[in-house]
């Protein structure tokens, strides 16, 4: 199966919240069957694993890794991800996080036809309040095209690495 995105989403202890998430990338307005889900479990302890399992069995396009040895960080569920991802174009999304039903569409528009090598969308917050905040940083990064000059490339990059919410 050849898929338009794949998502990669680290798993560790979220029972409460992981249901929500892939619920949230079933419902696509992309398509699901365009999309390619890899679940990587970092050694929960708490019952992930078993709903991992459950929406594999019911979807051919999740796919779950779960690993030996847990690493405490979510880099190396995410790299194991990225060695087993099919599609051309990868998001992240936090195992306790969850999308607008139009992020995968808007998103994979915008690269395929900006031509770019990186976007990102906006995202909402709840506060102490319960309230959402919403932050609009959307980017759209073409680094390899080549009507661009090196240095034009070098300040892009720069410019979107010392970007504060990027929270590297």
């Amino acid at each position: 199966m050849i898929c338009k995105v794949s998502i990669i989403i680290p798993v560790f202890n979220v029972e409460k919240y992981l249901s929500k998430a892939l619920d949230s990338i079933i419902s696509q307005s992309l398509g699901f069957e365009n999309i390619e889900v890899i679940l990587i479990d970092d050694k929960s302890s708490d019952n992930s694993p078993k709903i991992m399992k459950e929406y594999e069995k019911k979807y051919d396009n999740i796919k779950c890794i779960f690993c030996k040895k847990g690493s405490g960080f979510a880099g190396k569920p995410r790299n194991i991800g990225l060695k087993n991802a099919t599609s051309d174009y990868i998001m992240f999304l936090d195992s306790d996080d969850y999308l607008d039903k139009n992020s995968c569409k808007k998103l994979y528009e915008t690269i395929t036809e900006e031509n770019a090598d990186i976007v990102s969308g906006s995202y909402a917050v709840k506060n102490r309040k319960r309230a959402y905040e919403f932050n609009e940083n959307p980017w759209i990064l073409t680094l390899t095209s080549p009507k661009l000059d090196k240095e034009v490339k070098i300040k892009r990059t720069r410019e979107m690495l010392s970007d504060p919410d990027l929270n590297l």
